[in-house]
């Protein structure tokens, strides 16, 4: 659900290529709602099939998915959530209302002729149904790609992967939670297209060894919850380095 940790972070760059042949926990339902988003047309609507059926999701998910595993070398492993934890309900229900709120701007933006105001307003009304996580499994299974299914959150399953399997590198995921919830090393904004940041944060315990970097050596702390909604008490703040990247556009 997201948790402020930029004021506790510092950041450095690291180029894309830096992430070549690993492999990557993907919080699944995430990438859908991003593509969601920004895949639409002028005005706001989402790409469609010609039954009607909201399509944005999979041409995000092909084609990004495609590139990163073609280019980069990639191996992506998808995670997608399960049932929300039940302290999450009033979260998802103020979500819900931002929403209904933000499609009724769009529709007033469309009726007074307002298109960029319009799209401005769409890309906040995205809603991910069961149906679509289920299409997006599909295709991926048929792409020869690996899911899977948490059980509850999906940050939680890929930091889990992370922190556990030799063969996950990192956890990714545009939220810091997988941070929260022990992900060595987390991968932010995996994009592809125009300039966009690729920002990739990386967490290690322990000390710097004989050779290393010292900008990636770093004392690991557990998780500061206190860190949402800004209130960081003093006392809390722990060292935490972040490395983050930029790499140029794969067009």
């Amino acid at each position: 659900m997201g948790v402020l940790l930029t004021p506790i972070i510092t950041k450095d760059t690291i180029a894309l290529d830096a992430l070549h042949g690993q492999t990557l926990a993907v919080d699944g339902n995430g990438e859908l709602y991003q593509f969601l988003a920004l895949i639409r047309l002028r005005d706001g609507t989402p790409l469609k099939d010609s039954k009607g059926r909201t399509t944005s999701h999979l041409s995000g998910l092909f084609y990004r998915t495609t590139r990163l595993i073609a280019e980069h070398a990639l191996t992506l492993v998808f995670v997608f959530d399960g049932s929300p934890p039940p302290r999450k309900a009033q979260e998802i229900a103020k979500r819900r209302a931002v929403r209904s709120r933000y499609e009724e701007e769009r529709v007033a933006a469309l009726e007074r002729g307002d298109i960029a105001a319009a799209y401005s307003k769409a890309t906040m009304t995205s809603r991910l149904t069961k149906e679509m996580v289920s299409e997006a499994r599909d295709l991926l299974r048929l792409m020869g790609v690996p899911t899977v299914q948490a059980p509850s959150e999906a940050e939680a399953q890929a930091a889990h992967m992370a922190a556990t399997s030799p063969q996950v590198s990192a956890a990714a995921s545009k939220d810091y939670d997988a941070l929260l919830f022990g992900a060595p090393t987390l991968v932010r904004f995996l994009t592809i297209s125009g300039k966009e940041m690729r920002s990739i944060a990386h967490f290690a315990s322990g000390h710097c060894g004989e050779g290393q970097s010292a900008t990636l050596c770093f004392g690991f702390a557990r998780a500061v919850h206190a860190a949402s909604a800004h209130q960081i008490p003093t006392k809390m703040r722990r060292r935490y380095m972040m490395i983050t990247t930029t790499a140029q556009s794969a067009t």
